[in-house]
């Protein structure tokens, strides 16, 4: 739908599937379905998105995101989830004609600094970003930097 938009910003993403054991999402999803609840990986999904320093330093923002992810509905979860364990678009993206910046965490294990690399050296002309002491969600770990990183990126399109 390029006729819909001026440019990309995509984040912390990934090319195909994300990285992980093969029992990594039946194992979740079983833990889900028991407890009738997203509670019980709250704290492991905490763990994969924000890297250690975040919740000393923000407590209060750490404890909202984390709600969030425990009171998300099961459904919702594993719907999502199963919508990307197959997921591959890298035949795809050197199609993408529009202006691109990849920017991800460089400690973030469910989707690698690499795979963004891949995806910003595949799209013809994407620039790439890294930030640094982060994880799965900069923008929250980093609003400051990431707010700043976004608007420029705006303004320049």
């Amino acid at each position: 739908h390029a006729d819909r938009l001026r440019s990309l910003m995509l984040t912390g993403t990934s090319p195909k599937a994300v990285p992980g054991p093969p029992d990594m999402w039946p194992d979740r999803f079983a833990a889900i379905r028991k407890a009738r609840s997203v509670a019980p990986i709250a704290d492991a999904t905490m763990t994969r998105w924000f890297t250690e320093a975040f919740r000393p330093a923000r407590e209060n923002r750490w404890q909202q995101v984390r709600n969030m992810i425990a009171n998300t509905t099961p459904e919702g979860y594993i719907g999502g989830a199963e919508a990307i364990i197959a997921f591959d678009v890298l035949n795809r993206l050197p199609d993408v004609r529009l202006p691109t910046l990849v920017v991800c965490g460089d400690d973030d294990p469910g989707t690698p600094a690499e795979g963004n690399r891949h995806i910003a050296a595949l799209i013809p002309g994407a620039r790439y970003q890294e930030i640094a002491n982060a994880r799965h969600i900069p923008m929250v770990e980093h609003p400051q930097l990431f707010s700043r990183i976004m608007l420029e990126w705006l303004a320049a399109q």
